[in-house]
């Protein structure tokens, strides 16, 4: 299955340990993909399928399998022109800087964002810009900060809420500078 269809089965949010380790294994995979030199520039729920493991104690091991590189590109340094090509991937998970353009519309920020959209998802139910307007929508994700996750969920530890919000930063050079970085 694909995490969106498990998301789906599960409207409520999920535990914050499950939800942390999943992302930590996305963003391990992330690094990887970077590694190669790419950005995959569409980290969503549908994107991700779920490989069911062997049971440890009563849960079994769930290991995420990040898909669907149609969107993928070489990663560019912000002193390498970016090519004309404007923002691609699903609107409410796309990069504040993919929308304006910048020197970091192909960086490894772009990844970092969409793990940190996919994070907040998972432990709050809901995602960070919610707006009906596709306009109102981008201007949110490029201007307005998203609510604590804290504020939604009391039970989230404030290091998990830290490490989410610093993804999700408007400014690139204010995220996590790698995946590496993020999962550990």
């Amino acid at each position: 299955p694909t995490l969106a269809q498990w998301i789906q089965s599960h409207p409520s949010p999920i535990d914050v340990h499950a939800a942390a380790s999943l992302v930590e294994k996305l963003a391990d995979g992330v690094a990887y993909v970077h590694l190669k030199g790419l950005v995959h520039r569409d980290i969503k729920p549908s994107n991700v399928l779920l490989d069911v493991g062997n049971a440890q104690g009563d849960e079994p091991i769930i290991i995420p399998r990040l898909t669907d590189f149609g969107l993928a590109r070489e990663a560019k340094h912000p002193d390498v022109e970016s090519s004309p090509a404007s923002w691609a991937g699903t609107l409410q998970y796309v990069a504040p800087e993919q929308f304006l353009r910048t020197e970091y519309v192909d960086g490894p920020g772009v990844d970092i964002y969409g793990l940190g959209v996919l994070l907040y998802r998972l432990l709050t139910g809901q995602l960070p810009h919610v707006e009906e307007d596709p306009v109102k929508l981008v201007t949110g994700i490029c201007e307005t900060p998203p609510l604590p996750l804290r504020s939604l969920r009391r039970d989230i530890p404030r290091d998990l809420e830290a490490i989410c919000m610093r993804c999700l930063e408007k400014q690139p050079g204010l995220r996590y500078q790698s995946a590496t970085e993020l999962a550990e």
